[in-house]
């Protein structure tokens, strides 16, 4: 089974995490006010706005909220059925904004200030050649912003990161991605782990918060590096 097919409708609608949401509408204005949290955690580390690209963008968020924070946002899927729903969107800025393909062959023309790859290089068997083909989108001192769960954090969690998400198949450790960073040729700005507090963010987008936990004991991999530039 292909990408496209992996991650059709059923894995949205059935096989993820996202089944709790009623549509697509519903999913999109949840994901945007958890990944409040994700913007507040990466604050000191967000570049000007210029142009981005979300690689993995599934319902759409971080595009949006990239767009209303100042940047030419970009999205790209590998799920045509994820990107139909996006590109129906009823805000006319970014009906243009979203494209099937993979990391390999990013649809959109020219360079990019700032990538970001949140929750999606634990679903692809070459991690690592996924963050060179995104290294070369980038211009000389572009930044990627990714995530990805912890393969061990040292505090107990509730979910094994393998185990809880049948397309979890590159999961590791924070050591591990800072070597992999390096072997991409990024200059590492950092390499650390944070949790997403969960439920309160649902109330209100004031309340979501990713807590930083250090360089191991936290259930996701916060990883930030710009072009290595000689």
């Amino acid at each position: 089974m292909g990408d496209r097919e992996r991650f059709g409708q059923s894995y949205w609608t059935q096989d993820s995490q996202y089944q709790k949401f009623e549509d697509y509408s519903a999913a999109l204005a949840a994901i945007r006010n958890w990944y409040q949290g994700f913007f507040r955690l990466v604050a000191p580390d967000l570049p000007p706005p210029g142009r981005a690209l979300d690689a993995g963008c599934g319902h759409g968020a971080i595009v949006y909220e990239l767009a209303d924070r100042g940047f030419d946002a970009y999205g790209v899927d590998v799920s045509p059925w994820i990107i139909e729903q996006a590109q129906m969107t009823s805000d006319p800025r970014l009906t243009d904004r979203f494209a099937v393909g993979d990391l390999a062959e990013i649809p959109f023309e020219g360079s990019f200030d700032l990538i970001t790859c949140l929750e999606v290089l634990e679903h692809l068997p070459k991690p690592v050649d996924a963050l060179r083909a995104m290294r070369a989108r980038l211009r000389p001192n572009g930044r990627l912003i990714a995530t990805t769960p912890n393969l061990k954090p040292t505090i107990p969690w509730l979910w094994d990161a393998e185990a809880v998400d049948p397309t979890h198949i590159s999961v590791h450790e924070p050591s591990w991605w800072r070597h992999a960073l390096e072997n991409a040729d990024f200059a590492v700005r950092r390499v650390s782990t944070f949790v997403s507090v969960p439920v309160f963010w649902r109330l209100h987008p004031m309340f979501a918060r990713w807590i930083p936990l250090g360089r191991r004991s936290g259930p996701g991999v916060l990883m930030i590096a710009d072009v290595r530039v000689v």
